[in-house]
């Protein structure tokens, strides 16, 4: 009985200017599906570790559930990247590797002007 769809607004904080910022989501239960473009036109004083805000709920538990995630323009070069949510948290942060690595880093310096970032994410409430 619980089903909702919807509009949010990835965003990366601070004063940052944006060619592009769109993000839709689907909520049925405790699920939720949301996709989302970034273009960040001038990075200012907004995060330079490829955290998205806005998420339209707050996450239920801890997850990495990235779909579908292309990326252009970063100051990292990325073979492999995923979005994870923390428990209770409303907040998509980035890990990912490089050509070279094993295992996973967190949180690159990544998102500098021109740089887009599109997804698909998953979680629960």
């Amino acid at each position: 009985d619980d089903y909702e769809e919807g509009t949010w607004t990835p965003n990366i904080g601070g004063d940052a200017t944006y060619t592009n910022q769109t993000g839709k989501y689907i909520k049925i239960g405790k699920m939720v599906w949301v996709n989302f473009v970034i273009s960040i036109d001038s990075q200012g004083t907004g995060s330079t570790i490829a955290a998205i805000s806005g998420l339209p709920f707050a996450s239920g538990t801890a997850s990495q559930n990235t779909s579908n995630l292309s990326w252009a323009g970063l100051g990292v070069a990325m073979t492999y990247g995923v979005f994870y949510v923390g428990n209770g948290a409303s907040l998509l942060n980035l890990s990912y590797t490089t050509g070279a690595q094993t295992s996973m880093s967190n949180n690159p310096n990544s998102l500098d002007d021109g740089a887009t970032v599109r997804g698909g994410f998953s979680y629960t409430t």
